[in-house]
């Protein structure tokens, strides 16, 4: 996993399915993403729940993701679909981008509890050790 880098297109949805139906008995499935998925991650993750497993979402979000710090006339590119957005970044768009950010992250909490769903969260920059051997213990998940 450290040594797999960003682009390219994803479909979290085509794959949740392909594993649910690849892996049809009880277990746990562990989901490693973004969950920035233009088609929503609810679709995805139903492929699990329909299955009974027990899941356990790790959220992965990048330092520049968390903390942006652009500012002035910029030209962003989506690395999984190439979408192109020109934007001017300004101190009241930056704190918008929080607020929104924030949100998307309390609503995947809300998903995750109400449908009996593990949810960590880390930024991309901590190493794998640390994830598998902090989060997933606290899970319950590795010893």
């Amino acid at each position: 996993l450290e040594e797999l880098g960003p682009g390219g297109a994803t479909n979290l949805g085509a794959a949740c399915r392909r594993f649910a139906l690849e892996h049809p008995h009880k277990g746990v499935a562990v989901v490693v993403s973004d969950f920035l998925d233009k088609r929503g991650y609810e679709p995805a993750i139903r492929y699990f729940l329909a299955r009974s497993l027990d899941v356990q979402l790790i959220h992965v979000l990048a330092p520049s993701e968390v903390n942006p710090n652009l500012a002035g006339d910029l030209r962003l590119v989506d690395q999984e679909d190439g979408d192109v957005r020109d934007l001017t970044i300004s101190a009241p768009l930056l704190r918008s981008y929080q607020r929104n950010l924030q949100g998307f992250i309390a609503t995947l909490k809300q998903y995750c509890r109400r449908h009996g769903l593990g949810y960590s969260r880390v930024v991309s920059d901590t190493p794998l050790e640390d994830v598998v051997l902090r989060q997933l213990r606290l899970q319950g998940l590795v010893r």
